[in-house]
C-alpha cells in the first residue's frame, strides 16, 4: 500500500495485470495516472483559421508551424525542404532553427534522415 501518497517497491507497477481474488490473490485497487488532457486551444487557434472564415484547422500544422490554416488554405500553401530553403533563399541552418518544420519519410531512401519541410511564406519572410 502506500505511505504519505509513495508507493512502496512491493507494490506492482501501475497499469500492470494485478491477479483477481479467484486467482489466487487478494484483489488490489489498480493505480492508474488520469489520461492527459488535451492541451488548451491556442488563442490563434481558437478562432480557427487565420486565413478565412473556417472554424475548423488543421491540428499538424497548428502544431508545426504554429499557424492555423483549414484544409483549404493548406492546399495553398506550398512546402520547401530545408536544402531547397538554403539554396533559393540563401538562409542558414540558424534561420530555419526558429521556424517550424513538418518531419516526413525521406522519398529517395527510407533509412535516410528524414526531410524537413518549411512553409515557403515562412521561408521567404525570414529573408
Amino acid at each position: 500500500m502506500a505511505d504519505g501518497g509513495f508507493l512502496r517497491e512491493s507494490s506492482p507497477p501501475t497499469g500492470g495485470a494485478l491477479p483477481l481474488s479467484g486467482q489466487g490473490g487478494r484483489e488490489t485497487p489498480t493505480l492508474t495516472a488520469p489520461p492527459p488532457r488535451p492541451p488548451p486551444p491556442d488563442s490563434v487557434a481558437a478562432s480557427g483559421c487565420s486565413r478565412c472564415t473556417s472554424l475548423s484547422f488543421n491540428q499538424e500544422w497548428l502544431a508545426a508551424f504554429h499557424v492555423a490554416l483549414c484544409n483549404t488554405c493548406r492546399q495553398n500553401e506550398k512546402l520547401v525542404s530545408k536544402s531547397t530553403a538554403r539554396i533559393r533563399y540563401t538562409l542558414t541552418d540558424s534561420d530555419l532553427k526558429p521556424l517550424g518544420s513538418l518531419r516526413k519519410a525521406n522519398p529517395h531512401r527510407k533509412d535516410w534522415q528524414p526531410m524537413h519541410l518549411y512553409m515557403q511564406s515562412q521561408v521567404g519572410q525570414e529573408r
